[in-house]
């Protein structure tokens, strides 16, 4: 499925995560809460959990070209659900959202 030029695709095991802790760091930046410190270590964790259970979990990927420029990655347990997005405030243009 592809909508402006993007590409979606599940993160899977062994995938290079680099571009998924940039664009979160990136997205972290540009939120209410970046006055906290990031840690990446605190992204690969997460990550690495929802890849480990993927019939409770799935990273989605928005990929332009070979560029990582939007994700969203849930979780739905028992008791919780956890969603978590972000796209890089070009794409977010290019889509005529405003936040």
């Amino acid at each position: 499925m592809a909508r402006a030029g993007l590409r979606f695709s599940l993160l899977g095991p062994g995938a290079d995560i680099r571009s998924v802790v940039a664009l979160a760091e990136a997205a972290h930046a540009e939120s209410r809460f970046s006055y906290i410190s990031f840690s990446s270590v605190k992204v690969e964790a997460i990550v690495a959990r929802i890849v480990a259970r993927p019939e409770q979990s799935a990273c989605i990927l928005a990929m332009r070209g070979s560029d990582v420029v939007g994700m969203l990655w849930c979780s739905v347990g028992a008791s919780t659900k956890f969603c978590q997005y972000g796209a890089r405030r070009t794409v977010r243009a290019t889509l005529g959202y405003k936040w």
